[in-house]
């Protein structure tokens, strides 16, 4: 059950700022409005303590996808908490004037993560304040979820190859930046289920990982190599330059 922060009675929310578009049906617990593409979205949501406006990068998971526009203290009457989610509202909408839904950029989240190595689609890409978490599933592989573990991909006695475990996990640790390359069973599989597939340098961070995670699926996943790089499927020296 969706539970938006109240409005004063005669205020009505902007439906349009610029090209942000109001969803009212947003599954969010907050007033939300959305970019043309649907990757990112600004919600004002009334908290225990304060009223706050972040803007999310909606492709991404996890608490840390967000950054904060706007943002009060929570009062104690319920009619000045209207007039405050009212006046953050406000703030938002004075931020989203000035900024379109393709200017914004997260600054920690990895661009190149939405481009799957070929042969693979996002599953999905979580980011919280310890990691980045990076699911790749192989196309027209089937899905498969440990909550259905009687539709396991594979078992003890199955060998591990990306047939048989369709997922390509990437998890790199924010601070550090060191990162593993696995293959695994089903989404959010364990430590323990996954297997690692590339020994990846110490501290190479996720830049890197990725493009391990290419270069295995050239080589183990491809069946057709070519001397051009595909979509998807960049070497290892190509951001070479710069890289961490």
């Amino acid at each position: 059950m969706v539970n938006r922060p109240p409005l004063p009675t005669d205020y009505d929310v902007p439906e349009r700022v610029g090209r942000w578009t109001y969803d009212a049906n947003s599954g969010k617990n907050a007033h939300a409005w959305y970019g043309p593409d649907r990757e990112t979205a600004v919600g004002v949501f009334a908290n225990a303590a304060t009223i706050d406006a972040y803007v999310f990068e909606e492709r991404c998971y996890g608490l840390d996808r967000k950054q904060q526009v706007a943002g009060c203290p929570q009062p104690d009457d319920d009619d000045d908490v209207a007039a405050a989610v009212r006046e953050v509202i406000e703030d938002a909408v004075a931020w989203m004037q000035s900024t379109t839904p393709t200017e914004w950029e997260h600054p920690d989240v990895n661009r190149h993560v939405f481009d799957a190595p070929t042969g693979y689609e996002l599953a999905f890409y979580e980011l919280s304040s310890r990691q980045h978490l990076v699911y790749y599933h192989r196309e027209d592989a089937p899905e498969y979820s440990s909550l259905y573990r009687e539709n396991k991909a594979a078992g003890e006695e199955t060998p591990v190859t990306p047939a048989t475990y369709p997922y390509l996990v990437i998890e790199c640790w924010r601070g550090s930046g060191n990162a593993t390359l696995s293959l695994a069973p089903w989404k959010r599989a364990h430590d323990s289920e996954r297997v690692e597939v590339r020994d990846l340098p110490d501290e190479c961070g996720l830049d890197i990982a990725l493009k391990y995670a290419r270069e295995y699926a050239r080589e183990e996943v491809i069946e057709d190599d070519t001397d051009a790089d595909p979509v998807g499927q960049v070497g290892l020296d190509t951001f070479a330059e710069g890289s961490p």
